[in-house]
């Protein structure tokens, strides 16, 4: 009777963490789109200029090469994810060490979301309310969802995808500005050397898809259908962010976005209605959900990483206690310069953790046949 029982609850938690192909396109799509689609053009432009809409497609095959190595890391330890294959091929005690490092990095760049998430919503809309107030209100939201198992989250990622679309509905106001697509050209006016610079900043923009390496067992379906659908996520990603480079390149002057270091909302900000009026604050004010699903991003993965190691795989105390901690360092940041180096070097330290440690995870795979180094 105990025995059937167990198969029944391992059946349940399985069932409770399964998502569907559709599923894992929309949460990838989600987990990329944030913040930084706000900025990015301002980023990539300080480098490439004219450029910048190249630089963005150069960040996008770059991230699908991280997305591969991913995948043919996942693929080679099935029904594992990046805490047990740690373990698997570098042993218990250097494995445990590699998922602690996971879960100081989800607590890294939660700190950096909220960080930056706050100062933008500071800056555009409550400029009088305490940083501490809109730092708790975003980790209090955060918490609420990210406590919930994979396939609730997987449900409301897939539903915010309707505020993307939203986004583009205001964008084709834009086109009845004076756009001039000449800021564009021409296409030499940057070096490669620039563009690739240009595209370090855009990569950066697009992390998120390693929650590939979290939840990829729990994907109901094929590897090479999951290829396919990691492959059309991220390529959905980059052509939302190339057609906002494209736009807001051919709205502002060189000069003029070389000083605006959110040319999305500047671009929303100079749309006129008769009954409606700053459009920019409007959308900033729906756009915060979207933000909030990269938090959550990444609560899931300190909290699995903490709870794969102190709660036998349950994430649920994690959530609350990695949250305060994330509070915490979050309330010590509210220099401009400070929130700047900050969030480049939370972007440095992330190619550690989505190209580093799976590229070498996956090479002594391949060395040692799955087996391990002590093998």
């Amino acid at each position: 009777m105990s025995e059937r029982w167990a198969t029944h609850e391992a059946g349940k938690n399985m069932n409770e963490k399964s998502i569907t192909l559709n599923q894992l396109f929309f949460v990838i799509v989600q987990a990329q789109i944030g913040i930084s689609l706000l900025s990015i053009p301002f980023k990539a432009h300080k480098y490439a200029k004219g450029n910048a809409w190249i630089s963005v497609i150069i960040a996008g095959l770059i991230v699908q090469i991280f997305v591969l190595i991913i995948w043919m890391l996942m693929k080679r330890h099935k029904g594992k994810t990046i805490l047990e294959i740690s373990q698997t091929v570098l042993g218990k005690y250097i494995g445990n060490l590699v998922n602690f490092s996971y879960l100081l990095y989800g607590v890294l760049v939660m700190s950096n979301v909220v960080i930056l998430y706050a100062d933008i919503i500071e800056r555009w809309i409550l400029e009088t309310t305490p940083k501490t107030v809109m730092i708790f209100l975003i980790i209090a939201t955060g918490i609420h969802l990210g406590k919930q198992n994979l396939r609730v989250i997987a449900r409301f990622f897939t539903i915010v995808n309707v505020l993307v679309f939203l986004l583009f509905v205001l964008s084709f106001f834009a086109f009845s500005n004076n756009l001039s697509f000449t800021n564009l050209l021409p296409i030499s006016q940057s070096s490669f050397t620039d563009m690739f610079k240009g595209s370090t900043q855009v990569t950066s923009a697009l992390l998120g898809f390693e929650i590939l390496l979290f939840i990829f067992p729990f994907v109901l379906g094929q590897e090479k259908q999951m290829l396919k659908k990691m492959t059309s996520a991220i390529a959905t990603v980059v052509i939302i962010y190339l057609y906002f480079a494209v736009l807001t390149l051919a709205t502002f002057s060189q000069k003029e976005i070389a000083i605006v270091p959110e040319p999305v909302l500047y671009m929303l900000k100079g749309l006129n209605f008769r009954v409606v009026e700053r459009i920019d604050m409007i959308f900033l004010s729906y756009w915060i959900i979207p933000m909030t699903t990269s938090f959550v991003v990444y609560l899931y993965i300190a909290s699995s990483a903490a709870g794969k190691m102190f709660h036998k795989g349950k994430r649920k105390y994690p959530v609350w206690y990695l949250s305060i901690l994330v509070f915490g360092i979050a309330y010590f940041f509210s220099d401009a310069i400070q929130i700047q180096t900050f969030n480049h070097y939370t972007a440095v330290i992330s190619l550690i953790f989505i190209f580093g440690i799976p590229l070498f995870l996956l090479l002594l795979s391949i060395i040692f046949k799955n087996r391990g180094i002590r093998a």
